[in-house]
């Protein structure tokens, strides 16, 4: 918990599933952006019936548990937003969007 910044941070906020690369490392700091996040991999989920793989797109060093490889999320979902046909289509954009690695890039709370 981290109350200096009187926000309550868990070690491991969500599911590997959905959770983004800025969440895996040591002491991360997160805010709304971890949430657009997930919410691009639950949209994209939803809409193509697939779940996201996380294990084979992130390393652990053996010693220290930190990641030390991370894929890019949208590169690493290829396939699955490959499926976004028709109307589902439309939805591309956004969700590429909420899976930036960067937090900075992905669309804020309000606007998704």
């Amino acid at each position: 918990v981290d109350t200096s910044s009187r926000q309550y941070l868990s070690q491991a906020p969500g599911t590997l599933h959905f959770m983004p690369p800025e969440a895996l490392e040591d002491r991360a700091k997160y805010g709304t952006s971890l949430d657009v996040f997930s919410y691009g991999g639950i949209m994209l989920n939803t809409v193509n019936g697939k779940w996201p793989k996380p294990i084979a797109a992130i390393t652990f060093d053996s010693v220290t548990c930190q990641p030390t490889r991370v894929l890019n999320e949208v590169k690493r979902r290829q396939e699955h937003l490959d499926k976004l046909t028709g109307e589902a289509a439309l939805l591309r954009p956004l969700v590429e969007a909420c899976l930036s690695n960067d937090p900075v890039k992905r669309p804020s709370i309000l606007d998704v």
